[in-house]
């Protein structure tokens, strides 16, 4: 319990340095303190949470879990820090540490070691690492990521790959060749958005590397890959699971190879906080808790 404590207090101070030693710019955009603070809480709450109720339901030690849950939860705020210093060098890292957070707080409800059972995204595969058993590595493919990415790059407006730029992210990323992206945050008489993300797949359009800086895009949509990433490793991953295993032993092999990532808990909070609220979509929680680590997508 001890151990799991200092390494969450490490977590936190490695989120500090990080904040800390963020490159200044006259170019950058300054991010709003009070709300990056608020969200960077948020995620050891949302670790915390996930923990602690995964150990209740599970009858296994609430004290253990909920330092597991801080540790993870600080890990996600580490990553998406990383992924807002938009660095390209820092934005792959970035979301492997999300992902490494995320289960490490959907394992607390386990008394195996922290590092037992990891998930790391390499959109649209989820690659399952499980040291010392024997399967210890498994690419299993996200339904939701594979859906996307085959209806973008089969519908009327056929975007080209970025190569370089899905290297560094760890997804997909797409170039358009329209000028602007419809999209339900900029609804006109707003021309559309720079850039999108949607189900692990990123499409930026033909005017996001020249009337805006493409870096700070990417970041962006980045960090709403680094939320997929977060609600699918706690919540659609194990509900996949769990319902395939309902079905025997064929539904035990058709999760050898795919994921069922429909449930999304925190995209629908996200979604149903905003309509409570009367707020446009670019207000919702994602959208404010997106500006507040990578402020690039406030010019939409």
């Amino acid at each position: 319990m001890d151990r799991l404590v200092r390494r969450a207090a490490t977590a936190f101070c490695l989120v500090s340095l990080i904040v800390a030693a963020r490159p200044a710019s006259a170019q950058r955009l300054e991010r709003d303190r009070s709300a990056h603070v608020r969200f960077l809480a948020l995620n050891v709450a949302i670790g915390t949470t996930a923990s602690v109720a995964r150990a209740v339901v599970a009858g296994t030690p609430v004290r253990t879990a909920l330092a597991k849950g801080l540790l993870g939860g600080s890990l996600m705020s580490t990553g998406m820090e990383l992924i807002g210093t938009e660095s390209p060098s820092t934005r792959f890292a970035g979301l492997q540490l999300t992902a490494v957070g995320a289960s490490v707080a959907r394992n607390a409800d386990n008394r195996a070691p922290l590092l037992s059972d990891v998930t790391l995204p390499i959109y649209p595969l989820f690659v399952r690492v499980r040291p010392g058993t024997s399967t210890p590595i498994m690419a299993r493919l996200s339904v939701m990521s594979t859906a996307r990415l085959a209806s973008l790059l089969s519908g009327g407006h056929k975007p080209s790959i970025d190569w370089g730029a899905t290297m560094v992210t760890g997804a997909p990323v797409l170039q358009s060749p329209r000028w602007r992206l419809p999209s339900k945050s900029c609804p006109p008489p707003c021309e559309g958005s720079f850039a999108l993300h949607n189900a692990g797949v990123i499409v930026y359009s033909a005017s996001a590397g020249t009337d805006y800086d493409l870096r700070r895009t990417l970041a962006h949509e980045s960090l709403h890959l680094a939320q997929q990433t977060r609600d699918a490793l706690l919540d659609a991953i194990p509900a996949s699971d769990a319902a395939l295993g309902r079905l025997g032993t064929v539904g035990h092999s058709i999760s050898r190879f795919v994921v069922l990532d429909f449930l999304m808990p925190l995209r629908v909070v996200d979604e149903g906080e905003a309509m409570m609220r009367g707020a446009p979509r670019r207000n919702s929680w994602y959208e404010i808790e997106a500006r507040a680590f990578a402020p690039g997508g406030a010019l939409h």
